[in-house]
């Protein structure tokens, strides 16, 4: 009996060590996800999108995240350590040399081509009577959420270098929020008259007013471009969120990566993954001063 015991304690024994062992052996697969300033108008796509790549992957892989800085990020792309990465189009498009490749991009209910779908606010106080056009913002004061973002700071730089000045000695100073967490930093800046303009994310400054309704009136965007019924801005859009993979994913990852994303039925807020075609605009950007 006793040693029967012996033998059965072994096998168990035996049994968690050869579990533990192949668990261990199961290949990690690293994701990354870029900071961003919040709120975001996609951010309700990231958990979903996790989520389906941990079903679609988990029975034989490791899943595991990584929220970044930009420039952390950037270095992690470039040495291999992350496998799949979230940022903006812009930062993707300027790691392609370093082996970066898009798998999908988001698609949000009020723009549905994921050609066109991120843009920016250059936004003032409505009282300011002498700010009505780009030019007139020569040598103002500026804020901005982050100097690192793309669609919130790089892609109104690149609406000002379009008209011919050059972005970094158009304002007389620029205000960084430093990466951050909220965008209300400023808009408060703004609204104390601390600054002139701040740039924004377009849609951020709806957001912020749907939350704010009492200070609706007090802001103005510069020289719209939008149509009827969507966000303010002040510049063309671009491509937006973009899922790509590095040159440390296997083919087979990226493979399943993107069928699990492009598989996903839309959140309940309506977002959902397709895939960009045309990253023209992007790339023409990041060849001018802006970027």
């Amino acid at each position: 009996m006793y040693f029967r015991r012996c033998v059965l304690l072994l096998f168990f024994w035996a049994s968690l060590i050869s579990s533990e062992a192949v668990c261990a052996s199961e290949p990690i697969i690293t994701i990354g996800i870029v900071h961003y300033v919040k709120p975001a108008k996609n951010s309700p796509i990231v958990e979903p999108t996790l989520q389906a790549i941990r079903e679609k992957l988990g029975d034989r892989y490791q899943i595991r995240t990584i929220d970044f800085q930009r420039e952390h990020l950037e270095k992690a792309v470039k040495d291999g350590s992350v496998d799949i990465f979230l940022s903006s189009a812009g930062f993707y498009r300027r790691l392609i040399r370093d082996g970066a490749r898009d798998l999908a991009t988001a698609i949000s209910p009020m723009y549905p081509d994921p050609n066109h779908s991120d843009g920016a606010a250059i936004v003032v106080l409505n009282s300011r009577q002498d700010l009505r056009n780009i030019p007139d913002l020569k040598g103002k004061s500026l804020v901005v959420t982050s100097k690192n973002a793309f669609s919130s700071y790089h892609v109104p730089l690149g609406e000002i270098a379009a008209r011919g000045y050059d972005p970094f000695k158009f304002f007389s100073s620029i205000k960084d929020t430093q990466e951050g967490v909220d965008s209300a930093e400023a808009l408060n800046a703004l609204k104390n008259r601390e600054v002139d303009v701040a740039f924004l994310k377009h849609c951020t400054l709806e957001d912020y007013l749907t939350l704010h309704p009492a200070e609706k009136g007090l802001y103005r965007v510069i020289e719209p471009k939008n149509s009827v019924g969507e966000c303010a801005r002040s510049t063309d859009l671009y491509p937006t969120w973009t899922l790509a993979s590095t040159k440390s994913a296997s083919p087979e990852v990226s493979r399943l990566v993107t069928s699990a994303v492009l598989d996903m039925p839309k959140t309940k807020e309506g977002f959902v993954w397709g895939v960009s075609t045309d990253f023209s605009q992007t790339d023409e950007l990041l060849k001018t001063r802006a970027v």
